[in-house]
Formats: C-alpha cells, structure tokens, sequence
C-alpha cells in the first residue's frame, strides 16, 4: 500500500531537486528509470541519499529492482516504514 505522505515527499523531492514533474507531465509512474533514460546513475544515487534521510529506511544492492521507477520507489519506502 502506498503511503500518501511518502508519495507527496517523493514527488516533491523529484520536482524540485531532480527536476522531474511526474504529475504534470507525460511521465508514466511506472516508467523504468534506467531503460527511459529518465535518470541516470549519479541521480540514482542522489535518490538513494534521499530515502535514507528522509525516511531513515536502508537501501542495499538487493533493493535496486525495487527502486527503479517512481511508484516503485515510493511502495519500496512505504514497505519499511
């Protein structure tokens, strides 16, 4: 289930530090970060950074299939928290 406060914090967080508006524009939430081009590693790594501050949830190597999309990312946190 997804957590609405996570999911306003993470869209957010991608609106204003990675500049990815999901919700005005024609992004798919379930669009592959990585297959899309939509990030790349260096953002990946700055989301990972933001999880763990934000939510004080650990991120292992295991974890990156469940982080690799927008929806993805926020039932991730919300899973852990």
């Amino acid at each position: 289930m997804i957590n609405a406060e996570v999911n306003e914090k993470m869209l957010a967080f991608f609106k204003d530090r990675l500049d990815i508006d999901i919700i005005g524009s024609n992004i798919d939430p379930d669009t592959n970060f990585f297959e899309s081009g939509l990030i790349d590693s260096l953002s990946f790594l700055v989301i990972i950074n933001q999880i763990k501050k934000l939510f004080k949830v650990k991120v292992g190597l295991d974890d990156v299939d469940s982080i690799n999309s927008f929806n993805k990312t926020v039932e991730f946190i919300s899973s852990k928290i």
